[in-house]
């Protein structure tokens, strides 16, 4: 198995128990890498509301199962405009794109 954390990987924290997917990987050239993740649940289902993403040291996390979410677009090829109804493959939430952000 590769252990290397990627982003759509499910992972808990050692020391908190926290767990979801990797929506983020921030690979520092001198410190430690930091994880974000996302859980899956919506906090409040009836309102959907998203929880909020947690940040962690790479060396905290332990990868539950490789590849959960596989992304099926990248920014580069996206068609996606603003107004488009979405829905996020994190959770269950959908809504309009209101803002549209690329970054290397």
């Amino acid at each position: 198995m590769n252990n290397m954390v990627e982003v759509g990987d499910t992972v808990r924290d050692v020391i908190t128990g926290f767990t979801g997917i990797v929506k983020v990987v921030v690979r520092w050239h001198h410190a430690c890498n930091r994880i974000i993740v996302q859980p899956r649940d919506l906090e409040d289902k009836k309102a959907n509301y998203v929880q909020a993403t947690h940040t962690f040291d790479e060396p905290e996390i332990e990868i539950l199962q490789k590849k959960t979410i596989v992304l099926s677009v990248t920014p580069e090829t996206t068609n996606l405009k603003i107004g488009d109804l979405v829905k996020d493959t994190y959770t269950p939430f959908q809504g309009k794109i209101a803002v549209s952000c690329f970054s290397a």
